[in-house]
């Protein structure tokens, strides 16, 4: 989830992806959206959908709190009004999304507050390397998110997505991360744990074992 981020705003993919870590979502996988350096994209405009501005400025006003304490500011008589402007509108009518310097930094800000809210939640993100390149589009190692997970204290589970197809191992991509994260042999340690106990089995309770740790 949150590999496809076309077609709608940066800030509804971060509140897809953190809603996706709710009651029974134990390991979502990839969760991009809610890491990748935002300063990947550069300045550019993609279109978001009315009925995602709507849920968009909903979540806003319930978390505007959470919000603020990272510095996303949140007004909401201006929300309100946009709400009344938008209600005519059909849900699936578009808007344009501009995104520059300082929006990108705002977005950087929601990605802090929705990591926040997963750590709360416990939930474990799997981390898949090579296909976040390939697939996923992040070419730039120093933009992956792997970096904001770790720093930000999230259970992380790398894992080898479609091995085969990618010509990699479970091996090279604990490698990869370590390497481009400069963690070296500590970090190893770190995850290889974790790795093992949030497996699907346990984290769901069919098979015993300790929980995750979550920071």
């Amino acid at each position: 989830m949150g590999e496809s981020r076309t077609g709608n705003g940066l800030e509804s993919t971060i509140l897809r992806v953190r809603e996706a870590t709710g009651p029974g979502a134990h390991r979502p996988g990839h969760a991009i959206a809610l890491g990748v350096d935002p300063r990947m994209y550069g300045a550019h405009t993609r279109e978001q959908s009315v009925a995602e501005r709507r849920d968009q400025i909903a979540h806003d006003l319930r978390h505007r709190d959470g919000l603020r304490d990272c510095g996303v500011p949140v007004d909401p008589p201006s929300l309100r009004e946009e709400l009344a402007r938008l209600a005519p509108l059909p849900g699936t009518a578009t808007l344009v999304v501009a995104y520059d310097g300082p929006r990108l930094d705002e977005v950087r800000r929601r990605q802090r507050y929705a990591m926040r809210r997963v750590r709360a939640s416990g939930s474990v993100i799997e981390v898949c390397p090579t296909w976040n390149r390939r697939i996923g589009g992040i070419t730039d190692p120093a933009c992956h998110p792997v970096h904001r997970f770790l720093s930000a204290g999230l259970t992380v589970a790398v894992s080898s997505d479609d091995p085969g197809l990618f010509g990699t191992t479970l091996a090279d991509e604990v490698d990869w991360v370590c390497h481009h994260t400069g963690g070296g042999p500590d970090l190893r340690d770190h995850l290889i744990g974790p790795a093992w106990h949030s497996r699907s089995e346990a984290l769901t309770g069919r098979v015993p074992g300790p929980a995750p740790v979550t920071g």
